[in-house]
């Protein structure tokens, strides 16, 4: 039987490019959050083409996601 490691979920405030809504997000661990829908206007965040950022987290909440962090030493 093998041991889970627990990890404390991090939580973002995505703000929506349409509508202005703030909402909590989970902050992926492993990846990227290439999409969202909106809870309140209920259209689809995604990442602007122009963006260099690589997800939704990165571009549109106050946090970054594990993607854009520099590994551990």
């Amino acid at each position: 039987m093998g041991f889970r490691v627990m990890t404390k979920k991090e939580i973002a405030n995505l703000k929506c490019p349409f509508c202005g809504f703030v909402q909590e997000v989970e902050v992926p661990q492993t990846g990227c959050l290439v999409f969202h829908k909106c809870e309140k206007c209920q259209k689809i965040i995604s990442v602007p083409k122009e963006s260099k950022e690589c997800c939704i987290v990165c571009v549109y909440s106050d946090k970054k996601c594990s993607a854009s962090k520099p590994p551990y030493h």
